[in-house]
């Protein structure tokens, strides 16, 4: 675990959270407001990455891209269905448990 690692934690809370308020809308009959979901977290990574960038030496980039990379996969945005952005979401913690702790 590095220094940076705080950044993995911060992404981690932030998706869960994230999917969360996805699935509590979806389940409370409210897709307007749970399409909403995903733009904000998106906006919450990008504001991480940034903060990242300024403290980080470029190789560190290269792990951190990873996680950004699975974040798209696992928020289902792509299928433009909810069931699949539940299902991907899912796979949030399988994905990268170990980027995380290592991080």
């Amino acid at each position: 675990m590095s220094k940076y690692n705080m950044y993995a934690l911060r992404l981690d809370r932030s998706f869960r959270a994230a999917r969360a308020e996805y699935q509590r809308q979806q389940a409370e009959g409210k897709p307007g407001e749970a399409a909403q979901v995903w733009p904000r977290f998106e906006r919450e990574r990008d504001r991480l990455t940034a903060e990242l960038e300024q403290n980080i030496k470029r190789d560190i980039m290269k792990n951190w891209n990873e996680l950004i990379r699975i974040s798209d996969f696992c928020t289902g945005q792509t299928q433009d269905m909810p069931e699949a952005a539940i299902a991907a979401g899912n796979w949030w913690e399988k994905l990268t448990a170990a980027a995380i702790e290592n991080f």
